[in-house]
């Protein structure tokens, strides 16, 4: 493994990845009201946010949050279509959850507050 793998901001990337797969989680399924519906889309764009700067650590908050933001926006668009692939992979529990099964227009704000914060967030990161 390459010697920057193992770099302060890497270790605290990992250790916050982890933080939030369990937060998004809860968020998504263990609250009730607007938490079991639309809170997991915030932590969804988080959590990819820090994944991408873990793999890419060349490349700025900004450009990582806008990235996901479009990347997800367009998987949200992708539920529109229903291949029987795609509707095969949608039929496990990890497909359901990255993939997402019916499209809704409200979950393109959930999504930018999530880039948002997700950005935010990075920022503090990578500066402390």
């Amino acid at each position: 493994m390459p010697s920057d793998w193992n770099t302060p901001e890497r270790r605290q990337l990992f250790c916050h990845i982890l933080l939030l797969i369990p937060v998004g989680l809860a968020a998504k399924f263990g609250l009730a009201g607007w938490g079991l519906r639309y809170g997991g889309a915030i932590f969804y764009e988080m959590f990819w946010i820090l994944f991408l700067r873990f793999f890419l650590p060349q490349w700025s908050p900004l450009r990582c949050a806008v990235t996901v933001f479009f990347a997800t926006s367009l998987l949200e668009m992708l539920q529109l279509w229903h291949p029987i692939w795609l509707e095969g992979l949608r039929s496990h529990f990890l497909g359901r959850i990255l993939l997402g099964t019916s499209f809704d227009p409200v979950d393109f704000g959930y999504y930018f507050v999530g880039s948002a914060a997700g950005f935010g967030y990075l920022r503090r990161l990578v500066k402390s």
